[in-house]
């Protein structure tokens, strides 16, 4: 009601009054502009976590994350000093009712936890009755004028704008009974209710949180969609103005998702006007399509469809989407799936996410990051149940889930190895929830203080993550393949097809793309991929097509392994699914003398709380399993320089230099059939530095070579065959 106010008057040319009411409110408990500025209104939820990334450019504990805090109010105040008062209004709904809408959805999740922690009192936090939580963000979607006409147009609410952005980009229900969006939301907001409905509802040791995460997040991707179709419509008409308001949500949302895609968008939504001396509302309108597309590519990001969002009527046919088909078959990095694993692919993005959250240093922003380790927030299961509307919920696979996974047998490659060593199944796990909880080597004894051991703990995270979970989950993958190998249709659901592509999701992810190579743009990527690319600059170690010789390698692997799986070559798949496992531990060498050389000289005291030492030992620990199986001596090495025991203060780092750490690996090397030259040099250290040549071999050396490269001709037309 204060939007409609505030809208009547500027209608009226009493942009005071209008202002007024923003100010100091008239209608309801709280004024639009006590919302955006009072910190209690807007607390550390992960989508305001991603909005202060996104403004910042992941500078987010310095003084400017502090004002961006502001954001809302300072373009409010901004438009309402150049008399654009209608702006104002719309500004004061787009960004600050939606952003404390989505604000209030999130708080149900973190309010659940509180009300479950014995260390609150639930009457002084304000969370006795969880039930009204859901109420009061549905109250703040739909608002006090829109009654109860599912496809009304006449309010000012958040839910009006869904369905005025609806009748124009089409994407009302098949009834015309206003937004998919709204059902969608409302679809949510009853199961929200229901789930806190039950008389345990949050209680400790209870899976209400479990239960709640998936609907909230998805209830926050709907949210996204009416801001999307406005900078759609912005970029089309070219109306700057509104570029300036939707942007600054859109934008920052986006650095969740793609690096080089956030970048761009902010370099020419967001930064193009400053430097045009034009404000925030200006563009340029010669990447008007390679805006468009950019968006476009952005939508599986937060879980949506371009046919979600749709296109403004026009006879434009690059505004159209190109494919109405949620089951898509994926080409990742040029390698041709044949299975539907684009969720599968979008793991990558959990990782990314995590990344991000950890670089702050409030315990909630934390608690979020944990939540998307724990319950999954990216990765889509595809097995749910929609109405004839098409309205419904998801689940999400999550890295906690991975990282517990049962399909990790004995026969698995290095599993046994792994356990044995850390004489923990689920190894890996223990270490991450250490380290989100503030516990074990790098926490500070559970004190919720963040600050000290920050880096060190974030840096632990993403590295076991990509190093130790994410590659022991691709060898489960490969070993599924073999063990299938052979039975039923190769290309049959669940077959040995689908294991084999799921691990060459698991490998690339959806961040790199579709081109040779992988991204241009070698930071994109989180996984086993993207981690070569990015080394093989440091290793020098890039091929004729600018990407990492490793992973030209493993895409040969992988086309191979396809053509054997459709050849019923089961005896060869085994060899060049071993051949990819050891292959893909050239990054994580290469990592491990990165870390060795910088460490170097250091002492245990200097450098606990760094990250540098945890991601080294991070990385140590993913090898030294791996060298066991081989060599003990190689494995001891590792261990020796870049591993310290539990109660050592004051001890050297890589006390026998980061060359011996590099040597380590010749140990190895004939075993694993990957010569010294695919790892490389950095700086004084050589990989190759002591290579003697061998005339010994082993079973993944004695591989046919001729039989792995088979990747022209033949091969990529019948893989190409099964696609079209």
């Amino acid at each position: 009601m204060d939007l409609r106010d505030m809208t009547n008057y500027c209608d009226q040319g009493d942009l005071d009054r209008a202002r007024d009411i923003y100010l100091n409110g008239k209608n309801a408990k709280f004024s639009l502009y006590s919302l955006a500025d009072k910190y209690d209104h807007l607390d550390d939820d992960i989508t305001f976590a991603f909005q202060m990334y996104g403004l910042t450019e992941g500078d987010v504990n310095n003084g400017l994350a502090s004002n961006e805090r502001l954001f809302a109010s300072k373009y409010v105040e901004m438009l309402f000093n150049d008399d654009e008062c209608i702006l104002a209004v719309e500004a004061s709904r787009a960004l600050i009712l939606w952003m404390h809408t989505v604000h209030r959805t999130w708080k149900i999740v973190q309010d659940c936890r509180k009300h479950g922690d014995p260390y609150y009192d639930n009457d002084y936090a304000g969370v006795a009755n969880m039930l009204e939580k859901s109420d009061e963000m549905i109250a703040y979607w739909v608002g006090a004028i829109q009654g109860t006409d599912m496809a009304g147009l006449n309010g000012h609410s958040l839910f009006s704008d869904a369905n005025k952005m609806a009748e124009e980009f089409s994407t009302e229900t098949h009834t015309k009974n206003g937004a998919f969006v709204n059902w969608n939301i409302i679809y949510a907001y009853e199961e929200l209710s229901g789930v806190l409905s039950s008389e345990t509802a949050c209680n400790a040791n209870t899976n209400t949180i479990a239960a709640l995460w998936p609907i909230a997040i998805q209830t926050v991707n709907q949210m996204m969609i009416p801001h999307f179709q406005h900078i759609v419509k912005a970029i089309v008409e070219e109306d700057a103005a509104r570029i300036g308001i939707y942007a600054r949500i859109i934008v920052p949302q986006v650095s969740q998702c793609r690096p080089s895609d956030y970048r761009f968008l902010k370099e020419h939504l967001l930064d193009f006007g400053k430097k045009q001396g034009k404000g925030t509302g200006s563009y340029d309108p010669s990447k008007k399509y390679d805006l468009l597309n950019t968006l476009k590519n952005t939508y599986s990001c937060f879980g949506i469809l371009c046919e979600d969002v749709g296109f403004p009527s026009s006879n434009d046919s690059a505004l159209a989407c190109d494919y109405y088909d949620e089951d898509i078959i994926p080409t990742l990095a040029r390698f041709p799936a044949t299975s539907e694993v684009d969720e599968h692919s979008k793991i990558d993005l959990d990782i990314r996410q995590i990344q991000i959250l950890t670089q702050f240093e409030s315990a909630e922003v934390w608690a979020a990051a944990k939540y998307i380790y724990m319950h999954g927030k990216n990765s889509l299961i595809k097995d749910y149940y929609k109405d004839d509307d098409d309205v419904g919920l998801n689940t999400f696979r999550s890295l906690h889930s991975f990282a517990n996974s049962g399909s990790r047998t004995r026969s698995t490659l290095f599993y046994k190895e792994f356990t044995e060593y850390f004489d923990e199944p689920n190894y890996a796990d223990v270490k991450i929830l250490e380290a989100f909880d503030n516990e074990g080597r790098y926490g500070n004894n559970g004190s919720t203080d963040q600050k000290e051991t920050k880096l060190a703990r974030s840096g632990l995270i993403r590295t076991a993550l990509t190093s130790q979970v994410m590659y022991m989950m691709v060898l489960a993958k490969l070993n599924e393949a073999v063990e299938k190998c052979g039975n039923g249709a190769p290309n049959s659901p669940r077959g040995p097809d689908f294991a084999w592509d799921t691990a060459a999701a698991y490998i690339i992810g959806s961040l790199e793309g579709e081109g040779i190579g992988g991204s241009d743009h070698f930071f994109d990527g989180t996984l086993l991929w993207g981690l070569a690319n990015e080394r093989s600059i440091e290793f020098d170690r890039l091929n004729g097509d600018y990407y990492a010789k490793s992973n030209a390698e493993v895409e040969t692997l992988l086309l191979s392994g396809k053509g054997q799986i459709i050849s019923r070559n089961c005896v060869r798949l085994g060899d060049t699914a071993e051949r990819i496992a050891h292959m893909l531990l050239v990054p994580i060498i290469q990592g491990l003398i990165k870390y060795a050389i910088g460490l170097q000289f250091e002492t245990v005291a200097d450098k606990w709380s760094d990250a540098d030492m945890a991601i080294g030992e991070t990385y140590a620990n993913a090898i030294i399993p791996v060298f066991l199986k081989y060599d003990k001596t190689a494995a001891e090495t590792v261990k020796r320089n870049m591993v310290q025991d539990s109660g050592v203060s004051f001890g050297e780092l890589v006390p026998d230099g980061p060359q011996t750490v590099a040597d380590a690996y010749l140990r190895v090397a004939n075993d694993f059939g990957v010569g010294c030259q695919y790892i490389g040099k950095k700086l004084e250290v050589d990989a190759c530095l002591k290579y003697v040549p061998s005339t010994a071999t082993s079973t993944a050396a004695r591989t046919n070579s001729s039989q792995l490269m088979m990747i022209g001709g033949g091969l990529i037309c019948l893989i190409s065959s099964l696609i079209l």
